[in-house]
């Protein structure tokens, strides 16, 4: 007997198996997507949009982190400018407040008892130093010098109340400061020629007027000598700020007390007996002072009497340069870190980091060319000329904190704000062009699916036909 063997391959149904697989496979890939929202969830989605997609996330990690320390400086800075408008507030009083006129107003406050206003002024230095203490952020103290600077080989005989705010990178070696004077600044002067003009029998009378119209009348009766005169306008410095001597060329010579073009003498001779002449000798009857005029690494500054402010992109300070500094005479010192150091961008790069300083601003700090406000505790505020230094001081130290919270708020705004404004922009730009490239378009994969559902289906009912085919064929030739 013969076996008959055959096989009946059926192309169709093989066809729609494999038609049928790969759309199942597109089914579980849609499917993924939707679940997820993410077009990309492996390697094989998008190799290429998949290492930019991690790039760009890792830019989106890099700006939220800036994004936090941005927020976290402008948080610090602005802990410190309310503790330094405390102390703002407790030097010149309360402007709504007639009966709190501060440190500044009891220094000329007379109904106050001599021992009673001692007492009260150093509740106040207290007060302040109190504030410092309680002035923090995360723990750290921030207006006790612990955020400054480190300086060194600064040179006290020539430099005075240097503080430096922003400074270069650190190096190694730190970064080093010249200052070079080109010209010292100088009072205002008026000289009184002695020999031939001073009448030396009464009656004798003089107007001395100093910087802000401060004057006061000379007036002697009785037989005279230059050294009287000197005495009697020198009576009268706490009123006019203006002080008298003999200047060794048979002349008296009236000065300003404080140095700057913003200081002035002037002099009214009601006899029209004297010869007055300016610092140059020419006939003048007012004269003004000069500010001084240095040099910072090289680049000029002009400074506001001995006060120099300087300002650049690498270094930014203020100091008091004394008059031992002569013109033509430089001398230098060091900054050798501290400070803060703020990170503005998503890279470690010199351009995206910000820094600066807090100084020190305790009763021991605060102040300038006349001293500090702890040197309040020793000054004699029954005298004039007590009194007159005592208010140049709180005067000073009233500027200096004005200035520090000028300079953080500059920072804050012109720095932190505007970066915080850009960080906000880039992490916009950037999420979006990462979500074009990583999230499912769910319009999209919800039409694919529809689709690839309806064809899975076509697919299968071919299938079922293929195989009935199939066994109809068996059948037949099986008879």
């Amino acid at each position: 007997m013969t076996n008959l063997a055959f096989s009946i391959t059926n192309i169709p149904e093989m066809r729609s198996m494999i038609f049928f697989n790969r759309l199942s496979n597109e089914i579980s890939e849609i499917t993924r997507r939707l679940e997820t929202g993410q077009r990309i969830n492996s390697g094989k989605d998008d190799p290429a949009g998949l290492l930019t997609r991690n790039s760009m996330r890792t830019d989106i990690r890099g700006i939220q982190s800036a994004q936090k320390t941005t927020s976290a400086a402008n948080e610090l800075l602005s802990a410190a400018e309310s503790g330094l408008a405390n102390i703002s507030r407790i030097l010149t009083g309360d402007i709504n407040n007639k009966n709190d006129n501060g440190l500044i107003g009891l220094i000329y406050d007379d109904t106050v008892p001599a021992a009673m206003k001692q007492q009260q002024i150093r509740d106040i230095l207290a007060l302040i130093d109190g504030t410092i203490r309680t002035t923090t952020y995360n723990g750290k103290q921030l207006l006790n010098g612990s955020m400054d600077y480190r300086l060194s080989g600064v040179d006290t005989a020539k430099l005075s109340n240097v503080a430096v705010s922003r400074a270069a990178p650190e190096t190694p070696q730190g970064q080093t400061v010249n200052v070079k004077v080109l010209e010292q600044a100088e009072a205002g002067t008026l000289n009184i020629d002695a020999a031939a003009g001073l009448p030396l029998t009464a009656p004798f009378d003089l107007r001395i007027e100093g910087t802000g119209g401060k004057s006061a009348d000379i007036h002697l009766n009785q037989a005279i000598s230059a050294q009287d005169v000197i005495d009697a306008i020198n009576a009268q410095t706490g009123v006019t700020g203006i002080t008298a001597r003999d200047n060794n060329k048979g002349q008296i010579a009236l000065e300003t007390v404080e140095t700057g073009s913003k200081q002035s003498v002037s002099v009214t001779d009601k006899n029209h007996t004297l010869i007055i002449t300016d610092s140059a000798g020419t006939a003048a009857t007012s004269a003004n002072g000069k500010d001084i005029l240095v040099t910072v690494n090289g680049r000029r500054v002009q400074g506001d009497g001995q006060q120099v402010r300087f300002a650049a992109d690498d270094l930014s300070l203020s100091m008091s340069v004394s008059s031992a500094l002569s013109a033509g005479q430089q001398t230098s010192f060091r900054v050798a870190g501290g400070g803060l150091l703020f990170q503005l961008g998503k890279d470690v790069q010199t351009p995206l980091q910000y820094r600066m300083a807090l100084p020190s601003m305790t009763a021991s700090h605060l102040g300038g060319a006349s001293g500090v406000l702890e040197d309040l505790r020793t000054i004699d505020l029954n005298t004039d000329a007590g009194k007159a230094k005592a208010f140049a001081i709180v005067s000073e130290a009233v500027n200096q904190v004005a200035v520090q919270r000028g300079t953080i708020g500059a920072v804050q705004k012109n720095v932190l704000q505007s970066n915080a404004n850009n960080l906000d922009i880039q992490l916009e730009k950037v999420s979006e062009s990462e979500g074009l490239i990583s999230n499912a378009d769910m319009a999209l994969e919800s039409s694919r699916l529809n689709r690839a559902e309806l064809l899975a289906q076509s697919a299968m009912e071919a299938i079922l036909h293929s195989r009935q085919f199939r066994q109809f064929i068996l059948q037949s030739l099986l008879g």
